[in-house]
C-alpha cells in the first residue's frame, strides 16, 4: 500500500549486484501532453542502474486520480534469463501496490 501524500512520485528501492542495468516495465500509464498531442507514459521510466553497492532507486509517478487504483511493475536485472514481458517475466520481480 503506498499512500498519495499530494506529491506526484513515490519511489521503489532495490537491491542487486553493483554497476547492472534493471529494465523496469509496467502496463499502466498516465499521459502527457506535447505539442499539442496527448501521449501515454508508462508510471516508471524503463531503465536505471544499480549504484556500486548494488542499491538503487526509480521513481514512479502517481497523482490524485492514481488513488484507489492496483499498479504493477516488473524489475529485471538485465543479463538475466528471461528479462522481458516477452519471455515471460523469468528471473524478474514484480511488485503490485494500491494507491490509498
Amino acid at each position: 500500500m503506498v499512500e498519495y501524500r499530494g506529491y506526484n512520485y513515490t519511489d521503489v528501492l532495490y537491491k542487486t549486484l553493483p554497476h547492472r542495468y534493471i529494465n523496469w516495465e509496467t502496463p499502466d500509464t498516465f499521459y502527457v501532453k506535447y505539442l499539442g498531442r496527448i501521449f501515454p507514459t508508462p508510471i516508471i521510466n524503463s531503465q536505471t542502474h544499480s549504484r556500486r553497492d548494488g542499491s538503487g532507486k526509480q521513481m514512479i509517478f502517481m497523482d490524485k486520480n492514481s488513488i484507489g487504483k492496483t499498479f504493477t511493475i516488473w524489475g529485471c536485472v538485465e543479463g538475466d534469463k528471461g528479462a522481458t514481458k516477452e519471455e515471460n517475466f523469468e528471473g524478474c520481480t514484480e511488485l503490485k501496490f494500491k494507491v490509498r
